[in-house]
């Protein structure tokens, strides 16, 4: 339970740094900072989810596998940060954000979770598939797609 809770959490992160931010202290975390952590995520568990497919290797998709409670951990306290305040006009102006841009970011907060979703449902076929190899022309057809996505 307590993995799943919001408290402490990498706002950004480098090869060189990382910063942290209390996101239930008094000043609310900046859903735009949410977003960009999110977004960060999904690509990393998106690339290393074909690197796995790629490679066969469960070891990869299994970490692309934890990842992804994250991505929701994010997602729900996006969610309930804008559920919040559309009840609370103080938090919203806290927030320095209007309703329409509210409603803006939990849509891409939604569509960022269900593509780690997916990412994750390619890090399972790996483990499914850990034992066959995929033929090479399907590999090739899926890294071409995901090369589109990216």
């Amino acid at each position: 339970f307590t993995q799943r809770m919001i408290g402490p959490e990498i706002l950004e992160e480098t090869a060189e740094s990382v910063i942290l931010q209390d996101v239930v202290g008094a000043n609310p975390l900046p859903l735009p900072s949410v977003i960009r952590r999110m977004h960060q995520m999904v690509r990393a568990m998106q690339s290393d989810a074909m690197a796995a497919f790629r490679a066969g290797d469960p070891s990869i998709a299994r970490d692309v596998i934890e990842r992804d409670w994250e991505v929701d951990r994010l997602h729900w306290f996006l969610e309930k940060q804008v559920m919040s305040a559309l009840r609370d006009v103080r938090l919203l102006l806290s927030l320095d954000l209007t309703l329409p841009e509210c409603s803006m970011y939990l849509l891409v907060s939604r569509v960022l979770e269900r593509i780690a979703d997916h990412a994750v449902r390619i890090a399972e076929t790996v483990m499914i598939l850990e034992k066959e190899r995929t033929p090479p022309e399907i590999v090739a057809e899926l890294e071409r797609m995901a090369q589109q996505a990216a």
